[in-house]
């Protein structure tokens, strides 16, 4: 069985590829993203998380992916109108058009059985001059849970 991560690099590629050819210049400005997380308790085991991207000149397809923890379960509340998804332990967001807006902010439920102490990653993937560019928020340890 083909590993789904794989597949998931491939329809990436594709996606810049299509978006570039499709869409016409696909660019970002020389500024970097910058990208911040919030986590805010709700409840026992329940967490609000706020994702803000602040960006400029982005267009055309991105794709900002969250590494969870492997126990955790999540309801996206605001995408931004992006497309998600939760494949084993990522959450994707995906849009074939960047919000225009300079700063977006993706709102999910993050609900863990137990407490999670670990790196809490999320990158950031978009074309820029027909080149696909990353940018990773901050990895800093994150303790979550009781």
């Amino acid at each position: 069985m083909a590993n789904p991560r794989c597949y998931s690099v491939i329809v990436f590629v594709f996606c810049c590829c299509l978006a570039t050819h499709t869409w016409g210049q696909v660019s970002a400005t020389k500024s970097t993203p910058v990208i911040t997380r919030t986590i805010t308790p709700l409840s026992d085991h329940h967490y609000d998380v706020v994702i803000t991207i602040t960006a400029t000149g982005i267009s055309g397809f991105a794709k900002y992916t969250e590494t969870l923890p492997d126990s955790a379960q999540v309801k996206v509340t605001e995408p931004q109108n992006a497309s998600t998804n939760k494949v084993g332990n990522q959450l994707k967001f995906i849009w074939t058009s960047f919000p225009q807006e300079s700063i977006i902010s993706l709102h999910y439920v993050l609900t863990l059985s137990g407490r999670f102490d670990a790196r809490y990653k999320g990158v950031l993937r978009f074309v820029s001059d027909t080149r696909v560019t990353e940018v990773g928020l901050k990895e800093e340890g994150v303790s979550i849970g009781k």
